[in-house]
């Protein structure tokens, strides 16, 4: 049985983020499981046209991939999103492939990066592996593209984990809570002076095109 890897991100135009964030978990899942072989679709519309329009570059929706897939004789598909939260995107994903499910023996869909209490927890031992040497009134402030969708409220769990951990760290959000305004004003409180950093795949959007 022919067997598939794909892995779905929002995507990006520009080609140094793309190989330093999603080529890069493509890589490491691609080793996790040699067995199969590696395709990429990207959810943004956006994304796609662009590249296709500036740099002539052909990247598949998630539900054109699959019927590739399927066309291609592969049966045995194993998908991953990069989406950090379970939000409006990763809800299309899910929706699109229980529509493909009938075209294959086995489709099989992991979870975003943050589904579960402990996914929160072991993020934030991986931040705290990656953080800058900071003074005692310095904290890096992670910015989230925010959401409309209900899944938001990650990005406050988050926030409020760190706060209540004592982490050297907040989370903000560009189009939802906790908002830039708030984050300020509480660092101020606290005597705090933040330093920008903007984590992967959770950008601001004018970043993301």
């Amino acid at each position: 049985m022919k067997k598939a890897l794909l892995v779905i991100s929002f995507g990006t135009s520009y080609h140094e983020t793309c190989e330093k964030n999603i080529v890069a978990c493509e890589r490491d899942l691609a080793a996790s499981c040699p067995d199969r072989t590696l395709f990429r679709a990207f959810t943004s519309g956006m994304i796609i046209r662009k590249l296709k329009q500036r740099d002539g570059i052909d990247i598949d929706t998630p539900l054109q991939a699959l019927q590739k897939l399927a066309e291609q004789g592969y049966q045995d598909v194993a998908i991953q999103s990069l989406h950090i939260i379970n939000g409006d995107e990763y809800e299309k994903i899910v929706r699109e492939v229980q529509s493909m499910r009938p075209l294959f023996a086995r489709l099989t869909l992991g979870v975003p990066l943050l589904s579960n209490h402990d996914d929160y927890a072991q993020l934030m031992r991986a931040l705290q592996q990656q953080m800058p040497a900071l003074g005692e009134q310095e904290k890096v402030v992670f910015m989230g593209h925010g959401a409309s969708h209900h899944a938001f409220a990650a990005y406050a769990c988050l926030d409020h984990m760190m706060t209540a951990q004592r982490f050297p760290a907040r989370v903000g959000a560009v189009e939802s809570y906790p908002e830039v305004d708030i984050l300020i004003e509480s660092l101020s409180k606290e005597g705090g002076q933040s330093r920008p950093s903007y984590a992967a795949n959770a950008c601001r959007r004018r970043s993301c095109d």
